[in-house]
């Protein structure tokens, strides 16, 4: 289920859909209580350069859900688009933002992470999906060079047709 196919799916369905089926390739879950870590920013890089995906907050690993505290959503709403939105931190820069839902009396923060045109850093650093983890190949320059040829051709063929 990516960004595309499911648009007639209430939201509430579709993130219950995506939690009761896991992580893996394009959906990741984070706890994030209070507050965000790298590893949601090292996710929407990785989705980014591959196939794009699903970040839930305040699900953890196992598909549990913790849920975001309510009073630090705003707050954590306000840091994803000011980090994804700083040159310093993203390259390019990003415009998204975190959708909330409320599933089993539990707020959650979702969002959905299109596949880029072109390679996206954060912190300096180039990420790869694999599985359900994230891969820092900033030192696999044969990774890397296959991430920018990929793309290159997949928008390059995109735009000429």
């Amino acid at each position: 289920m990516d960004g595309n196919h499911d648009r007639g799916i209430p939201l509430l369905e579709k993130l219950k859909r995506l939690i009761r089926n896991g992580e893996g390739l394009t959906v990741e879950f984070k706890r994030c209580e209070n507050e965000l870590t790298n590893g949601v920013y090292e996710t929407v890089s990785a989705f980014s350069n591959r196939y794009g995906g699903h970040i839930l907050l305040g699900v953890d690993y196992s598909g549990k859900i913790s849920g975001i505290n309510p009073n630090a959503a705003s707050g954590i709403k306000k840091n994803f688009a000011a980090t994804l939105n700083n040159p310093q931190r993203f390259a390019p820069m990003l415009f998204l933002a975190l959708e909330e839902a409320e599933i089993d009396g539990k707020l959650v923060l979702w969002c959905y992470v299109p596949p880029d045109s072109q390679v996206v850093m954060f912190d300096g650093k180039f990420f790869a999906r694999a599985e359900d983890g994230d891969m820092d190949i900033t030192r696999n320059s044969a990774m890397v060079t296959q991430i920018h040829q990929r793309k290159t051709a997949e928008y390059s063929e995109r735009r000429q047709k």
